[in-house]
């Protein structure tokens, strides 16, 4: 009797507008989930090819990039497909992560619908998370596989300095008036994970310097929430 392989987790990556960290989110959970033994797919949707971009890079630099595979796939019916394929074969894959441009709603929508969770990075100043809230909110009113999607705000690119000032106060307060779900851990601005998310990753750095590993610790944190809240759904759809 044929086995049937157990179906990946599908992880989204959205954002309305350039610059609020999708990408990179995409590519640091990448390679944590990588580190940590599974077998990782990036699905880039993107017209901008930047997943797919940093992966050629990466392989062109030499790094091998144990436990990760990219493509990139732009039209909504190949999409679709894709997602179809992986979840009915695996393919053996234990995470996909799909880069998708939060403003290509066909795209958004047919990623969405697959999905597992969809995270949405966000810079904490009014106009982006008035952008992350409106597609949080079109997030949530979309339904696949049987339940509405769930999504996490991820606020992104912080430093003290923007905690500290009247614009992340702002922000804070329009994200806790919104009611909706965010992740706890938030990701610095670092240099280092500029660097990571141009070619190669944390962990495949010689000698890391305190620098590297407190990333290391941060993107860590990222994906042992991550993989907590999918536990939770997965409990909560099961009872």
């Amino acid at each position: 009797m044929h086995e049937i392989a157990p179906a990946p987790r599908l992880i989204a990556a959205a954002s309305p507008k350039g610059g609020a960290g999708k990408t990179m989110t995409t590519i640091l959970l990448a390679c944590e989930f990588a580190d940590a033994g599974h077998r990782v797919l990036i699905l880039d949707t993107d017209i901008q090819g930047s997943a797919t971009s940093w992966f050629n890079a990466s392989k062109a630099a030499r790094f091998p990039l144990k436990n990760i595979a990219a493509e990139q796939i732009t039209a909504q019916d190949a999409i679709m497909n894709r997602l179809q394929a992986l979840l009915r074969n695996g393919e053996g894959h234990d995470v996909v992560l799909i880069d998708v441009q939060g403003t290509a709603t066909a795209a958004l929508s047919t990623a969405v619908v697959y999905s597992d969770l969809v995270l949405i990075p966000t810079r904490m100043h009014k106009f982006d998370v008035d952008q992350a809230i409106a597609l949080a909110r079109y997030v949530s009113g979309l339904g696949g596989r049987g339940r509405a999607t769930p999504y996490r705000i991820l606020i992104n690119a912080v430093n003290t300095i923007d905690r500290n000032s009247a614009a992340f106060r702002l922000a804070e307060t329009m994200l806790a008036q919104s009611g909706l779900e965010r992740l706890s851990t938030m990701l610095s601005l670092r240099p280092t994970f500029a660097t990571a998310a141009t070619a190669g990753s944390l962990y495949e750095v010689a000698n890391p310097n305190k620098a590297v590993l407190d990333a290391r610790g941060m993107t860590r944190d990222l994906m042992n929430e991550v993989t907590r809240v999918l536990n939770d759904l997965e409990e909560g759809a099961a009872a």
